[in-house]
């Protein structure tokens, strides 16, 4: 006879598998920052592709700094960026606030499924007198901000965007 999966994964395993899926209880693994800000840059390049425009899609600002991805192009002619500013090892992901208004409905889901701040708090833009979004996990305070969660929150928003700029390759 052969025993069932009880016998080996106890109660205990399975509380441990939903308090991380539900964000809970965050390991050291689950926040691994995996690339250097190169490695993501060159992650983005190999990753998603631009579908048109100038074939720029991703771009960095200042000496160490911040990463730039076109989403799309509003009804203006302008361009709408995410930013993943890493410096001093302080990650931050930040949008336009125009993006609100803009795309009005996935800026309510990014409401629900992330914690939102309007901030002029970004660091390379301080001279500015725009607003960003400042995007960060909700519902776990252990949780780390990391290129991953950029990316996570990058497939996010490219997945409701009506006529995004850039997808994932295999999505294409």
């Amino acid at each position: 006879m052969i025993p069932d999966f009880k016998t080996y994964i106890g109660e205990s395993v399975w509380s441990d598998i939903h308090k991380r899926s539900n964000g809970e209880q965050v390991r050291k693994e689950d926040n691994v920052n995996l690339l250097d800000r190169l490695g993501l840059i060159d992650y983005l390049k190999t990753h998603y592709k631009e579908l048109y425009g100038s074939g720029n899609f991703i771009t960095t600002v200042g000496l160490g700094g911040t990463i730039t991805v076109c989403l799309l192009e509003d009804t203006d002619g302008y361009n709408q960026y995410i930013f993943f500013e890493d410096l001093d090892n302080d990650p931050k992901i930040y949008l336009c606030d125009t993006f609100k208004e803009i795309c009005e409905d996935i800026y309510k889901e990014l409401e629900d499924k992330y914690t939102i701040h309007i901030t002029k708090d970004m660091e390379f833009y301080e001279l500015s007198d725009l607003d960003y979004i400042k995007i960060e996990p909700k519902g776990c305070r252990y949780l780390k901000l990391s290129n991953s969660f950029f990316l996570q929150v990058l497939d996010f928003i490219l997945d409701r965007i009506e006529l995004p700029l850039i997808k994932q390759i295999e999505k294409i």
